[in-house]
């Protein structure tokens, strides 16, 4: 099993070849005036956007189908830049910080290719 929890922490390895490896990484963490919030989440949303944008280009190019539903994604994830933009908005005027705590965990096994 690999593992990685935080920078202080030794990579881990089993023996069992069919052992999950994880990776966890703290993405984002801590408190922000609401305009440094906004702008470090439409930043992620709008680079993930960006990411299924020229994946659905270069599929539709190829004339190959969408196995990686880019296109619902990309709907799914303007909506989330929406939302993220009106509760900062909202924030601002209220004079609010924002505490953010963004943990991505990835695992590494046999399987198919995931949406992202």
């Amino acid at each position: 099993m690999l593992t990685y929890a935080d920078p202080g922490q030794a990579l881990h390895r089993k023996n069992d070849p069919m052992e999950e490896r994880t990776l966890e990484l703290d993405l984002i963490r801590g408190t922000y005036p609401a305009r440094t919030a906004l702008e470090l989440l439409s930043t992620l949303l709008g680079d993930k956007i960006t990411m299924h944008q020229r994946r659905l280009f270069g599929v539709e190019e190829r004339g190959e189908p969408d196995t990686w539903n880019s296109r619902s994604r990309i709907a799914e994830l303007q909506a989330d830049l929406a939302r993220v933009r009106s509760f900062m908005a909202r924030a601002e005027e209220e004079g609010l910080e924002i505490s953010i705590d963004s943990k991505v965990k990835a695992v590494a096994g046999p399987g198919e290719k995931r949406p992202g």
